[in-house]
């Protein structure tokens, strides 16, 4: 019996009114409560904003964060007066971005951030700097040296407090970002297995490749740019060009991915862009790791690629949405429509040294790329799992007897060849059986007995020979089975099995109730073929067959007992 629709989603609606329960337990329960715990330390940081910058014999004051034009190698120094009291352990954090950072207390050194890297490429990191006491109330200088004009005019916010806090800070702020790397890495990685899970016609492989590749390489550059790395890492050189090299392998695969559509006649235009991008990443890898132009000098040849690609695709994609209405261009061109306008906001803000807000945007782009993506293959994979179900349900049909619910006559001719070859180098049996009297059965007790009787055959076969193979249903009053692997005695043992299942069911009929047998081994040195085989295999089958019919009337009475509730007499009219 079908459980009743309001007990099935009874459990569904008790699982969600605990997982509501618990997030009001965990979430607005505490904001109702007026008890505060400090986290780590102190409970917040405070950032150092008055700071002043020489240039010749003037003063100028500035505010953090701020972005002074600067020449290259040109040494940029800020000051400012620290707290006249702060606790032991406190610290200043501040981030520096391809510029070498010396901190300095009137005048004493403090810090140095340490000499170029890979390509003569200075990284960028959290500075966190410890504040011995004797130094409240003084003056505290920051110098910034980078081989890119502006980037020492550069100082980004300047934090100070206990080291535990700071650090938990910066957690709050950029975390956001490594989790969202994190996550698209993941997603890349669980693309993959699609190129074998899914039908090549129906989900091209090297689609999943090109959508995972795409994805590993932005989850690259969102955790280079998360700011969070240095945490888990201690190799500056990886921290900084991981975000670079990723930045030059990403718009490869989504080329790729564009190009891959097989309506569009614009490949040899993508096809360009693709080599354009691998000479690019080529020619720039050279120039960097040879010290004559580090990866930042060469970002603009890549960001100018970049937009090419982004116009270029954007009228493919419209071409084939507008014209062809191909709905998977209209899915990919709404997906990268958001994509590409947060990359272009992204370029403006880089430009114009807005390095406050970089990558949220694109953050922002990313996600709603994935979701609109995501969005569209969980269709398309559901449609097809539909599909697949279906067309396995009618498979089913094809292949199987409704009556018995067993393998029918079509499933039988299918499996020959899976149990009766010549290089099998296991025993195959072939066993056939014949209902007896089903004539007698119809016209007497009617056709659902006559169903019933042959149902009840196909259970006394499955019973005995379903777990040793195959049964099926092959005509009107006929079954097989298909045994592989059996020796003699196993077979003998059921048979024996059959014949006593078949009197069990026979004393629960109204009439004699008798299934004719005949079975035998494939030899291919005794028998040419399979046709060979059935034929003296059904030649025993009838023997067993008159060998029954000896042992009553020649003509079937009924039992002298009660019919069975489900029995109805229909005598033969005429």
């Amino acid at each position: 019996m079908q459980e009743p629709y309001w007990q099935r989603n009874l459990r569904n609606f008790a699982l969600g009114f605990i997982v509501v329960l618990s997030v009001m337990l965990l979430f607005l329960v505490p904001l109702m409560t007026s008890e505060k715990m400090d986290k780590f330390g102190t409970k917040e940081v405070t950032s150092l904003t008055t700071w002043y910058y020489r240039k010749g014999v003037e003063e100028h004051r500035v505010t953090l964060p701020v972005a002074l034009p600067s020449m290259p190698y040109e040494e940029m120094t800020f000051s400012t007066t620290l707290p006249l009291e702060f606790s032991s352990g406190t610290s200043i954090c501040l981030r520096s971005s391809l510029s070498q950072v010396h901190v300095k207390v009137d005048g004493e050194l403090l810090y140095d951030s340490g000499t170029a890297g890979s390509g003569g490429l200075i990284d960028s990191r959290w500075n966190l700097v410890q504040l011995p006491l004797s130094t409240a109330g003084k003056t505290l200088e920051i110098s910034l040296v980078s081989k890119h004009a502006g980037r020492a005019g550069t100082l980004n916010e300047v934090v100070i407090g206990d080291e535990s806090t700071i650090l938990l800070n910066i957690v709050r702020r950029y975390g956001s970002g490594l989790i969202i790397g994190i996550l698209i890495f993941l997603l890349g990685v669980l693309l993959l297995p699609l190129q074998f899970i899914m039908d090549k016609k129906s989900f091209p492989r090297q689609e999943a490749i090109y959508l995972s590749l795409f994805a590993m390489a932005t989850s690259g550059w969102l955790l280079g740019e998360s700011k969070m790395l240095q945490f888990f890492t201690g190799n500056g050189t990886f921290t900084t060009l991981l975000p670079f090299i990723s930045l030059l392998l990403l718009p490869m695969p989504l080329v790729l991915y564009v190009e891959d559509f097989g309506e569009t006649k614009n490949k040899w235009l993508l096809r360009t862009l693709f080599w354009a991008f691998v000479g690019n990443f080529i020619i720039c890898s050279v120039l960097h790791f040879a010290g004559i132009a580090d990866f930042y000098t060469t970002i603009p040849a890549l960001h100018l690629l970049m937009i090419v690609a982004i116009i270029s695709i954007t009228a493919i994609l419209v071409r084939e949405a507008v014209t062809r209405h191909n709905k998977r261009a209209t899915y990919l061109l709404l997906a990268q429509s958001v994509l590409f306008i947060s990359s272009l906001a992204e370029l403006v803000l880089f430009y114009r040294r807005d390095f406050s807000v970089t990558t949220i945007g694109l953050q922002i782009g990313l996600l709603c790329y994935i979701a609109v993506l995501s969005w569209y293959y969980y269709s398309k994979i559901k449609s097809l799992m539909q599909k697949n179900q279906e067309t396995r349900y009618l498979r089913g049909l094809a292949y199987r007897d409704l009556l018995t619910g067993g393998k029918n006559r079509t499933a039988y001719y299918e499996d020959i060849p899976k149990y009766f070859n010549a290089t099998s180098q296991k025993l195959s049996w072939l066993m056939l059986f014949d209902l007896n009297n089903l004539k007698y059965i119809n016209d007497c007790y009617g056709h659902a007995a006559g169903d019933e009787a042959l149902r009840t055959a196909f259970i006394c076969i499955e019973e005995c020979f379903a777990k040793h193979g195959s049964c099926y249903r092959i005509g009107g009053d006929e079954f097989a089975a298909f045994l592989d692997g059996l020796g003699e005695q196993e077979i003998e043992q059921a048979i024996q099995c059959f014949e006593r299942t078949v009197r069990e069911k026979d004393a629960q009929m109204p009439y004699e109730f008798q299934v004719a047998l005949g079975f035998g081994w494939y030899d291919n040195s005794i028998y040419e073929n399979f046709e060979s085989l059935s034929q003296e295999v059904d030649r025993r089958m009838y023997a067993n067959k008159v060998k029954q019919k000896i042992g009553r009337t020649a003509t079937p009475t009924p039992k002298e007992k009660p019919l069975a509730a489900n029995h109805v007499a229909s005598p033969k009219q005429g």
